[in-house]
Parts: structure tokens; C-alpha cells; sequence
């Protein structure tokens, strides 16, 4: 539990399942008995709430955890749509078309930019994810040190 950093200030169930699970940490499901519902939820108003609110956690742990895969495939379809359009550009020059397709030519510019700018967002979302294990390992540390030195609680029932 020391090992755990959450953010999302929805839920903290599944940032602390993705996490344990980046980290390496064991996880272990205990079956409970659920009580009854003695109120309306304020914090679910519908299943769909709750599903596009657990799905844009999961989106933003993804993208904490894994920046350069998430921005890598966020970067697939303009890359491809450039260079399809690049392609066909290169095409139409090559046969010698009367027309210059100039459109074309800066709509993929633009793609394979977008693109480029994406895969660099992932690199400086790797660095950045370096810097926050660090952070995360000296938090621990700190943690550790913390709890060693204050020592576990007394057991019930001796008074202190």
C-alpha cells in the first residue's frame, strides 16, 4: 500500500489495480457480502455514468502509465492518412497529372506533422513517466521510513 500514488479523485479502485499492476504488486480478490441498498448512490447516478466515467479513469491511467504507447497509437491514423495521401501525391507527380493536387499535398504535411508532434508528446510522456517512478521510489522510501520508525499499532484490547 505504500507503493500506491492515486489521482483520479472519481475512483480509486481501478488507478489501483492498473497501478499494482504496472508494479508488479500481487493482487488477491477477497469475496464479500454486499449490504443491502438502503439509499440511491450519490456518487453512480446510471450504469452508463459510471461506465464513460470508469473508462475515462482507465484512458487517463493509460496515458500516465503508458505514454508512449497511447501516443503512439493516437499517432497511427494521421501517419497513415499522410502517407496514403503522400503516396497518392507522389503518384499523381510521377504520371504527370495537368492538375498540381496541391491540397493533397499540404493536407498530408499536415497529418505526418500532427503525427511527428504526437510521437514526440509520447517521448516527453516517457521522460516524464522516468521522473515520476523516481519521484514514486523516493515517496516510498519516505514511506518505509515513516511507518518503521512510528512502528505497527498496538493489538486491540491492551489499552492503548
Amino acid at each position: 500500500a505504500l507503493r500506491i500514488h492515486v489521482f483520479d479523485s472519481y475512483t480509486y479502485t481501478l488507478e489501483s489495480l492498473i497501478q499494482a499492476g504496472q508494479s508488479g504488486i500481487k493482487v488477491t480478490s477477497v469475496p464479500i457480502s454486499g449490504a443491502r441498498e438502503t439509499r440511491p448512490s450519490r456518487l453512480v447516478r446510471s450504469n452508463a455514468s459510471y461506465v464513460r466515467r470508469s473508462v475515462l479513469g482507465i484512458l487517463r491511467a493509460y496515458l500516465i502509465y503508458r505514454p508512449g504507447k497511447a501516443f503512439l497509437f493516437l499517432s497511427l491514423p494521421p501517419a497513415l492518412a499522410g502517407a496514403g495521401l503522400m503516396v497518392r501525391w507522389l503518384l499523381i507527380f510521377i504520371v504527370g497529372s495537368q492538375h498540381s493536387h496541391v491540397p493533397s499535398l499540404v493536407a498530408a504535411a499536415i497529418l505526418l506533422i500532427t503525427a511527428l508532434l504526437m510521437w514526440m508528446m509520447g517521448l516527453v510522456g516517457e521522460l516524464l513517466a522516468i521522473n515520476r517512478r523516481l519521484l514514486q521510489d523516493l515517496q516510498y522510501q519516505v514511506r518505509k521510513a515513516v511507518a518503521d520508525r512510528i512502528g505497527p499499532p498496538p493489538p486491540p484490547g491492551n489499552g492503548g
